[in-house]
């Protein structure tokens, strides 16, 4: 038991002194490259090149790098295309609203309906109100005499 603490706490402060080292070095690593140097970014592992020119360094990603974004957009050119596609293929089936009126045919035919259905719903309620005031009138009891 002993043993496995002592090993945890040796690999605990192993790891903070690499901490320590690679904070001491810092994130970028430069080397000597051509006209130029080559950084090595420590954390990404991404390189770029870089040029001292009037005092100042210029640095651009390497050409490996641009690849892998070229790679995206292109991606996305072509899903952009694909959405275009789809939408040029929902035009062409789009109906006008013209289309989806009905024929004037179709309105008389519906008006007919309607108006037989309130004529005879009006001669129901005649009837309903003509029984209805019969059953109202008061009943004369027959005379006695």
């Amino acid at each position: 038991m002993r043993m496995a603490c002592f090993l945890g706490l040796s690999m605990a402060a192993m790891l903070a002194a690499s901490a320590a080292h690679a904070d001491q070095t810092g994130r970028y690593v430069f080397q000597k490259s051509g006209d130029g140097f080559a950084r090595l970014d420590s954390e990404t592992g991404q390189i770029s090149l870089c040029d001292n020119k009037s005092d100042q360094l210029t640095c651009r990603p390497a050409t490996e790098e641009k690849q892998a974004p070229q790679g995206e957009i292109d991606r996305l050119n072509q899903k952009i295309d694909k959405l275009e596609g789809r939408v040029a293929d929902l035009e062409k089936r789009m109906v006008s609203p013209k289309d989806l009126l009905p024929s004037d045919e179709q309105v008389d035919r519906t008006l007919g309906i309607m108006e037989r259905f309130f004529r005879r719903f009006i001669d129901i309620a005649k009837d309903f109100d003509k029984n209805f005031r019969q059953d109202q009138q008061p009943q004369t009891a027959p005379e006695k005499t």
